[in-house]
């Protein structure tokens, strides 16, 4: 699936059944021929992985959004959850099962959030990174070529200095407010 796609951030349960069973439809094909398989529309075994697929997203994932369902997809093919050699409705559910593990769903009441890493990754993240898009930011030009990675700014004597200076840890979006 494509991540242009109109659907691809939708909630699975919005997604109208026509273009639900059509997005499915063209990810099984485009896995099974991945997969080297033999692929007739019209097999009863592609119906049935299908139609399979179809009810476990509508009954056990109504709140995903389709594109964790590509990702998921993506990584089952890459042999993150087994060693795959063809698509079944069986392969598909594990898939889905193990994704959802290994993303660490928290969740409330209604809202599902998907934390892929610790909380913990989160944060060391953004102490370590937001100070420096903020000097980033304060500096432009001079810090904005293509050579200039966060990890490089990060080494410059100029940052350190600042960084001193600045306590910031949120970023300083003022900028863009001004008129």
């Amino acid at each position: 699936m494509e991540v242009n796609n109109l659907y691809y951030n939708s909630i699975i349960s919005s997604i109208p059944k026509d273009e639900l069973k059509a997005i499915i439809h063209n990810e099984i094909i485009n896995l099974m021929m991945d997969f080297g398989q033999k692929v007739v529309e019209s097999d009863s075994e592609f119906e049935h992985v299908k139609y399979r697929t179809f009810k476990l997203l509508t009954e056990s994932y109504p709140t995903w959004r389709i594109g964790l369902f590509d990702q998921c997809c993506r990584e089952g093919k890459l042999n993150r959850f087994d060693k795959s050699t063809r698509i079944t409705a069986q392969r598909i559910e594990l898939w889905m099962s193990s994704y959802e593990k290994q993303c660490n769903y928290l969740r409330k009441e209604d809202e599902e959030i998907i934390y892929p890493y610790p909380r913990e990754f989160y944060q060391k993240t953004a102490a370590r990174f937001i100070p420096i898009i903020n000097f980033r930011i304060s500096h432009k030009p001079d810090y904005d070529g293509n050579n200039w990675t966060l990890e490089e700014i990060e080494k410059t004597i100029e940052f350190q200095e600042w960084k001193e200076t600045h306590k910031i840890d949120k970023l300083d979006l003022s900028h863009i407010f001004r008129k």
